[in-house]
């Protein structure tokens, strides 16, 4: 065999060769970024969690408590003349 033929027949099959193995990839999806990963852990919402880590003081005011208290500051308002 000639030797430019034999330089263009390896030439063809490393071009061949390679584009074999590096062909794929783009088409395929990619995973979904972390923010649309939403509640991983059962049971349990990120609120629930947040709750958790930093719990009411003992004393604090409940939502009832604090009306109750609004109300009577209103009623003892409309009282006065």
């Amino acid at each position: 065999m000639n030797a430019s033929v034999l330089k263009t027949v390896t030439g063809a099959l490393c071009v061949t060769a390679s584009s074999a193995f590096a062909s794929g990839g783009w088409f395929y999806e990619p995973p979904l970024p972390l923010s649309e990963y939403h509640e991983r852990i059962p049971a349990k919402t990120s609120q629930n969690l947040i709750d958790e880590m930093r719990p009411r003081p003992a004393d604090a005011a409940t939502p009832e408590a604090v009306e109750k208290e609004l109300r009577a500051i209103g009623d003892s308002l409309a009282a006065k003349p």
